[in-house]
Parts: C-alpha cells; structure tokens; sequence
C-alpha cells in the first residue's frame, strides 16, 4: 500500500519553518525547567504532606498522654479524698497531714494536694505546715470557676492554669467533689500538677523542632503549652485565645499547619501546629542539592547543543511522521489523507483512470467504549486496521481520520464494480470474531462510498453521507452515494439552524401522556415530551429534530427548556394533585454534565418543589459507566431514576441493583405483539419478575388496545402509558382532567 508523503506536502513545509537548533535548544531548557518545577512543587507537597503527619502523630501521641495523666489524677484524688474523710481530716487537718505528704512524695508531678470544705475553705494543704491561713478557693478569682464546676460535676474538673504563691508554681488545678452515699458534697479534693514537673507525663514528649502543642481550653485560656516557654507563662496563661483553625495560625499567632484532637471528657483541645517557617527551612535545605543538579543540567543541556544540529534532519522525519500519522494504528491519518486524495484526484484527472473512496466505520463503538472500556475499544480499532489491510491491494491507501472512522482511497480501477466488491469485502471479513481479552468479540462496520464526484471535498462530502445512509439503513451495510442524500443534509441542516432559534421564537412546548395504575386506571403521573411547530418548517416530528439535537449537541438546550418548563408546571399539577409525578427524558450527554443534578436540585429549589415527585427517564447505557457521586446525591435527594426502554440494551443486573432506580420502563417494541407472539410474552414476564425481585415499579409504554392492558396488570406491571389510555395532551387539559376526577 502506498502511503508516501509528497515532496511538497505540508508537513514537511511547516516541520522545516518551526525545526532549528535555537528552538531545539530552548525548547531542552524549557523541559529541564518544567521537570524542576514540578520536583519541586512535589517536595514541596510531600515535605508538607510528612509535616502533616508528624503534627497529626504528635497531637494524638499528647491527648493519650494528657487522658492517661488527667485519669490516673482522679483516680488518686478519690483514694486520698477516701482516706482523709475516713481519718477526720475535714475537722482535724491534723490528722491527714501524712496521707497528702506521703501522696505527694510518691508523685512528683503534683505540686501539691489541699482538702477544702464546700464552702471553698482549703483546711489543709501538702507543704503548708499548720497554722498557716490557708485561702478560700471561692474568694480567689483563679479558682472560683472551677472550684464550682467541681461542686457540679461527679468527675474530676480541670481547672484554668495559674500561679499559685503559697507555692511558687504555676499549677494545673484538678478537682474532685467527694460525696456520700446519697450524692452530698462532703469535701473537694484538690490537686495541683507542676506544669514544669519531670514527672508530668506531658514533658516526656519532644516534639520535633518546628512542633508546638497547646492543650487549650473551650473558654480559649491556654491549659498547656509544650515545649515550655517559661519566660513568657505569665503572658501565654493569663489571656484568652481568639483563635480560629481555620485562618492557618496556632495560638501563638504563627502561621503553621495545625491538628486539633478534642478531650471531650475535659472540655480541653490538643492543638498541635508545624510552623511553616520551620517546614519552608527544610524545604530550602532538601533543594539545595536538586537547584546545582538542574544548574548542572542546563549547562550539559548546551554541551549537546552541537549534537542536536545534527540530528536535526532526523528529528523532522520522526517528527512528520508522527503529525502524518495515527498513533494507535500507524495509519496515515487525517492530514495525510487529505493530501494523499488531492494527489490522486489530480493524477486520476490527467490520466483518465477511475478513483474511488470508501469511508467506514464501526457500528455501535461508543457503545462498546462505554461498556467494556476504553483500553478495549483501541485493541478493537487495531486488530480492524491489520483486517482491514489484508482485503486491500498494494496500491491501496487506508487511514483513520479518527475515532472509529477509516477512509480507503482506491486508485486506477476500472470500473465503479471493484468499490462495490471491495465494500462486500470488508464487511465479510468483519464477521468473523475478534479476539479481545481471552473472549471472543463480535461486531459490524457500516460502509458508504460516493458514486461521482471529481473534487476531493466534493468526494469526501458524497462518502459521509453515503456512510451515514448505511447506519440509518441498519448498520453493517454498504451504501452508494445518491443525490438524495443532499437534500436530506440539506433538511437536516435547515433543522440544525431552525432549531438553535425555536425556544426564542416561542416555537417549543411541552404536553403530557399520562400514565394510568393498573387497576383503576386512575391518572398517577405523566411522562412530559417535546413538541416543535417550527414557523418556517412546519410541525416537526421528535424522532427527526430530536435526532439531530443529538447529532450537533444542542440536546442540552432542549432539556433544559423542558426541565424548566416541566418544573413550573409541577406547581400548577401539585396545586389540584399532591402526589402526581412527572417524568422527562434525559440524554446520556446531558446526565454525564457533572453539574446536571445540582443544577436540577437548585431549580427544583427555586419553585419548592418536591424532587421525590419528577423521574428521570435515562436509558440503560448508563449503567455501563454510573458517577457514584451523581447517583448518590439523587439517592439522597429522593430524585426517581427510571431506565427507559428496558431489554433492549446492555443491562447489568449487578450494577442495576446498587443504582437508586425505582422504575422500569418496558420497550414499546415489545407491546404491540404479545397477544400473538410468545416470545414477547416471554421476554415481557421476564422483565417484569427482574421489577418485583428488585422491588422496582413497571411501565409499559404503548398501550393501544384493552387486551394488552389487561394482560400487563395481570403480569404484574405496575402502570400502564399509551394511546389506549391517552395520547400526549396540553396542560390545561391534564389539569381539566385532574380537576374533575
């Protein structure tokens, strides 16, 4: 096969104007430096990301600590507190001094332990010989909050840090209300742990340089700062913290990275921050070497400069290669192609000889990249290029001018019966399998070819339209160009066109076919469809503008007038029928928008309607690839998802169950027929027991006669649609109807 590149191709024109030295050169340093940059956005990431880390483990490591500190207190208060009642303390301290001396020997965290009366008279505290006046813990502004908590609670209170004179230490003041049997405060035991105490379990921590932990309080006065900062204790304790996680600074005003863990059970948070200054000193150290290594680059990078002057030639010829060819198949590819058909269309017209031109591709391949993936549908294109190629001659040329299209050009043949032959050719050795994955794969190609035409664009035009005949005609044919075909692109682009206009010029509207329950036949919901009276085209029919929505993607546009107009009628239907749902038709382009359902929620939002009240129609090719995210925002929400026209795609029972369907809709295709024909009855009751095994509601569309209804209630089905009932009506009618029911 030819497929040889001109001398004066293109290509060649534009890889010679943008190839040079200068350019090969700047282009090397300007990779070195995207190479760099991007190393280092990515240590700086993952230095920030192990910083994280590091605060994480140290904000959890602190809050065990502090619960096991804060436990093993209360539990030493309530032994102690025991003993000192039991010995008389209260009235004769006396008596309890070598309890609380001998306690505080055998803890050398605690500052010291006092017993105090309710009424906040300390009668007797470790280290205070007797005699000495001892405070009132109510009279004192330090300790008058928590000594009430205690007096309150049933478990030991964590008071706010202060400095306690009688012995020169700043304390963590925990407190524990001792009461008899019937719940009668006795006593308090108090406690005070040394903040600077060794023993204090939270001074065996050392945090890495850079980690600072505050155990701060909910009224926002700082408990505990770790490491120690001694020198300023009587500034950090005696204020308030009006600090917020969210503006990226810890208490101590730096800016830093931050974890909090709560202490519910003490109304404390152990914050722990990284200084980013501190993370960005070691961002600078671990750069120093990868910045000499690029210096040392740039300059190697200029060493080869001369080497790449001459391997310039070289480099064109890969590099038009690769602008003239397709990537998956090694094809000539859309360029080439192009510049291949002028070619022969002018040797052809200077030598008489006959070209042809066959334009192919495969039938239902977005289908088959939907369901079994994209990776799959590149080995298909593969094994069809090599297939492909063994039906051709030497002197053929084929590419692909993308996605699953091929182009064959056919040079030097006698007669217009070797193209026909030739499309009979490829699509018989199309019909045996492909070997895909292990598995055994088939599928068909649809073949169109222009019948005249002596100008490439003319040709190209001729063989699109033949090609898109060939689908319309049921794929897996061959189909010569006819005039026609340009008259009916030239309808479906006056379609094109008229419609961008309708909506407007208020040529669009809405009806409903409702949908009746089996049993009563009563009016329970209606499937709202589009109408078009187009003023220069007349009534246009759905299936055809519709069709070509899809074809030129204004079929958002289209849902998006329905979905408003159908939403603003909700309100109206709701006013005389509460419960009447509403259903529309949703392309797969339009569901695969990720903002599609949050754009709906927000409508539904604006005229307070019910999201459970409007069903989705969406046909099964979206169970092939479901967003997990959309689905369970419409399981949330309580949107209804119906599957349209059911058993006629590729349904997964698996993945049909984990989706929040709710509906079923039988294919029309399966209706007309079942009274006569066993095989739909079959295919019918099948589905139906797949609704109730799921418990899923059933619709079956296009009623028409009395017979069939009776038999899909007998079936099981759940509602019935279709001209026997209704045909599609305007709103007032709906609500004249729903009104006078």
């Amino acid at each position: 096969m030819d497929s040889s590149l001109p001398s004066e191709a293109s290509p060649t024109r534009i890889a010679k104007r943008q190839g040079g030295t200068e350019k090969f050169y700047i282009w090397t340093i300007l990779v070195l430096a995207v190479i760099f940059v991007l190393f280092a956005i990515g240590s700086w990431h993952s230095l920030r990301q192990r910083a994280s880390n590091e605060t994480s483990e140290a904000a959890q490591q602190f809050a065990q600590m502090a619960r096991a500190e804060f436990s093993h207190q209360e539990s030493m208060l309530k032994l102690l507190g025991r003993h000192l009642l039991h010995a008389g303390a209260l009235s004769e301290p006396a008596r309890g001094r070598r309890w609380v001396e001998d306690m505080l020997r055998a803890n050398p965290a605690i500052a010291g332990f006092g017993l105090a009366r309710p009424d906040g008279q300390l009668v007797l505290v470790s280290g205070i010989p007797a005699g000495r006046k001892l405070p009132n813990l109510l009279l004192q502004a330090p300790s008058r909050e928590g000594f009430l908590s205690a007096l309150k609670s049933t478990h030991m209170v964590v008071g706010r840090t202060y400095y306690f004179p009688l012995l020169e230490r700043w304390l963590i003041p925990v407190r524990l209300a001792l009461r008899d049997a019937n719940g009668k405060v006795l006593a308090v035991m108090a406690a005070g742990i040394d903040v600077t105490a060794p023993g204090a379990l939270w001074n065996v921590i050392r945090p890495r340089s850079g980690i600072q932990i505050a155990l701060l309080r909910d009224d926002g006065y700082l408990q505990l700062l770790v490491p120690l900062a001694e020198e300023r204790m009587d500034e950090m304790y005696a204020k308030a913290f009006d600090w917020r996680q969210d503006e990226g600074l810890d208490p101590a005003g730096r800016r830093a990275l931050v974890v909090v863990s709560r202490l519910p059970e003490s109304g404390l948070s152990v914050v722990a921050s990284y200084g980013y200054a501190e993370i960005l000193r070691d961002y600078a150290s671990q750069m120093t070497l990868p910045a000499v290594l690029f210096l040392a680059a740039t300059l190697l990078s200029f060493q080869f400069y001369r080497m790449a002057v001459r391997r310039q030639q070289r480099y064109e010829e890969t590099l038009i290669h690769q602008a003239t060819h397709d990537a998956l198949t090694g094809m000539p590819n859309r360029l080439l192609i192009e510049e291949q058909l002028h070619h022969e269309v002018a040797r052809a017209m200077r030598s008489g000889c006959q070209l042809a031109i066959a334009y192919l591709d495969v039938d239902n391949f977005k289908q088959i990249n939907d369901s079994y993936g994209h990776p799959e549908g590149d080995r298909l294109l593969q094994a069809l290029a090599r297939r492909l190629k063994t039906v051709l001659r030497e002197v053929d040329i084929i590419g692909r001018m993308g996605g699953d299209e091929f182009v064959i050009l056919l040079p030097d043949i006698r007669s217009s019966r070797y193209a026909e032959l030739l499309g009979q050719r490829l699509l018989k050795v199309c019909e045996q399998p492909f070997e895909l994955g292990g598995h055994d794969f088939y599928t068909s190609i649809s073949v169109g070819s222009p019948d005249d035409g002596d100008a490439p664009d003319v040709l190209m035009s001729h063989a699109d339209a033949a090609l898109y005949r060939a689908k319309e005609s049921g794929r897996n044919t061959l189909c010569f160009f006819d005039e026609r075909f340009n008259q009916e692109n030239e309808r479906r682009l006056r379609l094109a066109n008229a419609l961008r206009q309708a909506e407007a010029r208020g040529e669009l509207d809405v009806v409903y076919q409702p949908k009746v329950r089996c049993g009563d036949h009563r009016w329970v919901g209606a499937e709202a469809l589009m109408r078009w009276h187009s003023e220069e085209l007349g009534e246009v029919s759905p299936l055809e503008f519709i069709a070509v929505a899809e074809d030129t993607g204004q079929i958002e546009m289209l849902g998006q007038f329905l979905l408003r107009r159908v939403v603003h009628d909700m309100q109206l239907i709701h006013e005389v029928a509460p419960e009447f749902r509403l259903a529309v038709n949703v392309s797969m382009r339009e569901f695969r928008n990720p903002a599609y359902v949050s754009d709906l929620l927000a409508l539904l939002h604006e005229y307070r309607s019910d999201p459970a009240l409007l069903e989705l129609e969406v046909t099964e090719s979206i169970m092939a690839d479901p967003d997990r995210m959309e689905m369970e925002l419409i399981r949330q929400v309580g949107l209804q998802l119906a599957i349209d026209d059911f058993g006629t795609g590729f349904s997964s029972l698996s993945t049909l169950k984990r989706l929040p369907v709710s509906t079923l809709k039988l294919d029309r295709a399966f209706v007309p027929d079942l009274e006569t024909d066993p095989a739909d009855r079959a295919l019918i009751k099948a589905m139906l027991a797949i609704a109730r095994e799921l418990q899923l509601d059933t619709v079956a569309e296009g009623v028409e006669s009395e017979a069939q209804a009776r038999y899909l209630c007998r079936e099981g089905c759940t509602l019935l649609q279709g001209y026997h009932f209704s045909q599609p009506i305007p709103l007032d009618q709906l609500l004249l109807h729903l009104r006078s029911r």
